[in-house]
């Protein structure tokens, strides 16, 4: 019955919760600019459908800012292909599937 039921909280990976670099010293290996704020948009391992716009809105939220967006878009190739042949009002680096989704988290700040 529901008396047996334990919430555990969400499976995450060591990595996830442990900081091991310094924003920048993680930006500076992933070639992101190291005195931008960084905001971090995922569809996570396989992209989803909504992606796509919600970088758009980010993207006019964080026009005309200092700030850079990083989109990791997943194993979701049509929809990494398409953002990255568009021209954006915020410095913006598109990434397909990557396996160090850790370092992303370090050097971000949204």
């Amino acid at each position: 019955g529901v008396s047996n039921v334990v919430n555990y909280g969400l499976p995450l990976r060591r990595e996830f919760s442990q900081k091991r670099l310094s924003k920048e010293r993680a930006r500076k290996k992933l070639g992101l600019d190291r005195n931008s704020s960084t905001v971090l948009v995922t569809g996570g391992g396989d992209g989803f459908g909504s992606l796509e716009k919600i970088v758009e809105a980010v993207a006019q939220e964080l026009a005309g800012s200092n700030a850079q967006l990083v989109v990791i878009c997943g194993r979701n190739e049509e929809v990494r292909r398409r953002l990255e042949s568009r021209t954006w009002p915020v410095r913006m680096e598109v990434r397909g599937f990557v396996s160090d989704m850790n370092l992303y988290m370090e050097a971000s700040d949204v």
